[in-house]
């Protein structure tokens, strides 16, 4: 079993003091216009034939092109977050989601996607070593103020 250092152990202290502060607060919301090419870009990257409704998951990938992708030194992919963490994490991952549906969004929606950080803690994993795990909570309205989903979103940083 591997032991880890110190400075791995403070690294994730520090990643937890850097951003504590977040917990409770709520963060800039994002603006999205579901368009036909999206959706339909979207139906043929999961195999799944465009039927005219936009699919619920969709929402998931709405954001993502708004915020830049830092620099990464693991050699691994990954698209940008919407709400990217601050700290010396170079990865984070997702780690649960939990959805609830309301309206189904329509092609020309303009989905508003407002998030709050609920909780932040730190944890030693037995292999992969000190890690921070953030639980966000999102609610996605369309241009009506209706209530188009929900999302709790559990991210591992490391």
């Amino acid at each position: 079993m591997r032991r880890w250092g110190a400075a791995e152990i403070i690294n994730a202290r520090k990643i937890i003091f850097m951003v504590s502060d977040l917990v409770g607060q709520e963060l800039p919301p994002l603006q999205v216009e579901i368009t036909e090419h999206d959706v339909e870009r979207y139906c043929r990257a999961v195999g799944q034939p465009w039927d005219g409704t936009v699919p619920w998951l969709y929402l998931a990938n709405c954001g993502g092109n708004q915020v830049s992708s830092p620099p990464r030194t693991d050699r691994l992919s990954g698209r940008p977050t919407m709400f990217p963490s601050r700290g010396p994490t170079e990865r984070v991952v997702v780690g649960g989601q939990e959805w609830q549906f309301g309206v189904r969004p329509c092609v020309g929606d303009v989905v508003t996607i407002k998030g709050c950080c609920m909780s932040m803690q730190e944890k030693q994993g037995a292999r992969s070593g000190p890690m921070t795990i953030s639980t966000l909570e999102l609610t996605y309205t369309n241009d009506r103020n209706e209530r188009v989903a929900w999302q709790r979103l559990t991210r591992i940083h490391r």
